[in-house]
């Protein structure tokens, strides 16, 4: 089940453009591309729950907010050994919801996504980097068969992954408007990973 995206908000300080999360009960502050809160916990080996995965999406300039799902991933994290440690995934780009059925429609046309000529959105990691409070996971976004890097910022606590990154739709030749910064795209992540045959123990989304 996705989290309702309308729980994404921003706050205006003369100094910070602080993003908040609300994931069910768990409260996460972003700021800028930087997440703060939460110690990573050294983990080697890990296996996302994919049905549990809560993707939302935000275009800041159109006040518009969806999510997408159908998460497939391939991952191995050994903090010890960050050059061996890799993420992969894949989206259903046909799950894409932005709670406007006529838009999303739209989404799925030639102009747009092109559903039927591309059906998945795929991510691959190509180096990760710890840093003072996650990781950040470099990589190329798929979108379209159009291949772009990406830097996705990553906390992993407790047997749960929260993670951020932001893309331009006008780099896969998507657009909804003709300014640049028009079409920043921000994407919110939560996953639960399975440790040792447990499943984190974690307050409902619900």
């Amino acid at each position: 089940m996705f989290l309702a995206v309308n729980q994404i908000f921003t706050i205006f300080t003369p100094a910070l453009n602080l993003k908040i999360m609300l994931f069910g009960k768990n409260l996460l502050v972003c700021i800028s591309s930087g997440i703060l809160l939460l110690t990573p916990v050294k983990e080697q080996k890990i296996k996302i729950l994919d049905d549990q995965a809560i993707i939302n999406l935000h275009l800041a300039s159109k006040d518009i907010t969806g999510s997408v799902g159908g998460l497939i991933t391939d991952v191995y994290f050994d903090p010890e050994n960050l050059h061996k440690s890799f993420v992969k995934a894949e989206l259903s780009t046909q799950t894409i919801s932005t709670g406007n059925k006529l838009r999303d429609i739209k989404l799925m046309s030639k102009k747009f996504l092109n559903k039927k000529k591309y059906e998945k959105i795929t991510f691959k990691s190509k180096k990760i980097v710890a840093v003072d409070n996650g990781y950040i996971i470099n990589g190329e976004i798929n979108i379209k068969g159009i291949v772009k890097p990406t830097a996705i910022d990553a906390v992993y606590s407790e047997g749960v992954i929260v993670a951020f990154a932001s893309i331009n739709l006008m780099d896969y030749d998507i657009e909804f408007s003709d300014k640049r910064n028009e079409n920043k795209l921000d994407i919110y992540i939560k996953l639960r990973v399975l440790r040792d045959g447990i499943i984190a123990e974690n307050e409902s989304d619900n």
